[in-house]
């Protein structure tokens, strides 16, 4: 390692400063994949698209609108094309958007609450847990990225309300057909050949048996459609991992 002077993305580390040349890692175990797995990167600023892009890294946008998001990936592939497709493995070009055989391209998240009759008041519950995730992000900056491809850049600084990421649909919470129709929004105006989605269920506030209820009502409700709308989907083996929890907790001596 080349330790480099600090500078505005280290918070202070110089091992997380870009001035820093990392010359060699050692990682155990190794990996099966070769010659090594592929490498994601969470991008929002054109710097970081074309960074990923040119080093052969699967992007990942989540706080992008669908026009912002179409823009943003339309540049990574632009990057892609001018540097020759770089990929570890070496095999050219992939489908825009994603591209499910290769594992190749760049996807979005989005928080996902399904509401259910009688439960109205989870919604503004999981209102609050949109507040709280924000008021993290908040002094990051990225109140700015959420503002449509034809607008300029929002205040970083602005306080972002849970209305406004409903209205952006960063946030899809609905029934599960609104749900749906939402998600679907993004393979449509963004252009996704293959179509690969991040469903982030995680609220706080909420119980884990409440997530993972969420989690159950997606696979049951809203997967089947997304399937049958995208025109299939990984076939999966069944999981052979024993989930039940068996082993007794060990006592302290």
């Amino acid at each position: 390692m080349r330790l480099g002077p600090p500078d505005l993305y280290a918070a202070g580390n110089p091992v997380q400063a870009t001035t820093t040349v990392l010359k060699e890692i050692s990682l155990f175990p190794q990996p099966l994949q070769k010659p090594y797995p592929q490498i994601w990167e969470p991008l929002t600023s054109e710097r970081s698209i074309r960074w990923a892009a040119q080093r052969g890294i699967n992007g990942y946008f989540i706080g992008e609108p669908n026009s912002r998001l179409k823009r943003n990936i339309e540049l990574y592939y632009e990057e892609a094309e001018k540097q020759g497709w770089p990929d570890r493995l070496q095999r050219g070009k992939w489908k825009f958007g994603w591209d499910a055989e290769k594992h190749r391209g760049v996807i979005t998240g989005r928080y996902i609450h399904i509401v259910r009759p009688g439960r109205e008041r989870d919604r503004q519950r999981a209102h609050r847990a949109l507040e709280l995730q924000w008021d993290y992000y908040g002094p990051f900056g990225f109140a700015a990225i959420l503002a449509e491809a034809n607008e300029p850049m929002y205040e970083a600084t602005m306080r972002v309300s849970p209305e406004l990421l409903e209205r952006k649909e960063i946030a899809l919470h609905g029934t599960a057909d609104e749900v749906t129709e939402k998600i679907l929004r993004i393979k449509e105006v963004v252009g996704y050949e293959d179509f690969m989605f991040n469903a982030w269920f995680e609220l706080g506030g909420f119980s884990g048996e409440e997530v993972e209820e969420q989690m159950y009502i997606f696979a049951e409700e809203v997967m089947p459609a997304l399937r049958k709308a995208c025109g299939g989907g990984p076939n999966l083996p069944e999981s052979q991992v024993d989930l039940a929890v068996s082993a007794k907790p060990r006592t302290p001596k």
